[in-house]
């Protein structure tokens, strides 16, 4: 899932997870300047990753194929199209491009036996790949109401979030519903806490502990900060 980190040093301005949030203010701004918007705030899903979980080294496989998981949460919507709703859950599928031969940082056990497998989920992969997380999340659902809206993820990045937080946005456009089709959206999150064996509650930091050579921890899960987390489009 989610995958690569810049520094240990800039971590807390690297999207971790594939999901993107910039500080509320700052992407509802973004979007609002010029036009009409809605921004739907509140979102505290929680993201599973894939099994066993996000360690020091990662795990080895044949497949490169990963699917992380995540759930779906209530939605409060202000703005043109103001009401309650749902973000529905979704699938993280990543693809590896590292290998056993290839990779950099301290290498899984499986690789001894097996050098041309890929790895994934590594502390290092999920801390580094917001450039590329629209690809694993290449579009988001959620209701309004009774209405049903798509977004298209086009792009993504990091974000800026709370002290102690990691994050990242997606950017794209809705396909749907029809009459709200090509309007962009910003869709930010920002992950907070997490769990695990050996986990402290606190994602950034406890994926610092791995980056940094902590091999005893495995983190199975990490959860969204609703303040901070949330859809705008216009």
């Amino acid at each position: 899932m989610l995958r690569k980190l810049m520094s240990v040093i800039a971590l807390s301005s690297v999207p971790v997870l594939s999901f993107g949030v910039a500080q509320l203010a700052t992407s509802g701004n973004a979007v609002a300047a010029g036009g009409k918007s809605t921004t739907c705030s509140g979102v505290g899903s929680t993201v599973t990753f894939a099994t066993p979980g996000i360690s020091q080294t990662g795990v080895a496989s044949a497949s490169k194929k990963s699917t992380s998981m995540t759930s779906s949460a209530p939605l409060t919507c202000t703005g043109q199209h103001a009401g309650t709703g749902t973000l529905a859950a979704n699938k993280i599928k990543s693809k590896s491009t590292t290998t056993c031969s290839n990779d950099t940082q301290p290498k899984p056990s499986g690789c001894t036996a097996a050098p041309g497998d890929y790895v994934y989920d590594s502390a290092d992969q999920l801390a580094t790949g917001s450039g590329t997380l629209y690809k694993a999340v290449p579009t988001t659902s959620f209701t309004i109401g009774s209405t049903s809206y798509v977004a298209a993820n086009t792009s993504s990045a990091s974000a800026t979030c709370p002290s102690g937080e990691a994050g990242f946005v997606l950017t794209g456009h809705l396909t749907a519903p029809a009459s709200q089709s090509g309007k962009a959206t910003t869709i930010t999150a920002c992950l907070e806490t997490d769990s695990g064996t050996g986990t402290t509650g606190h994602l950034e930091a406890d994926l610092i502990s791995e980056i940094g050579g902590d091999s005893t921890m495995l983190i199975t899960s990490s959860g969204f900060d609703p303040s901070a987390s949330s859809i705008v489009f216009k």
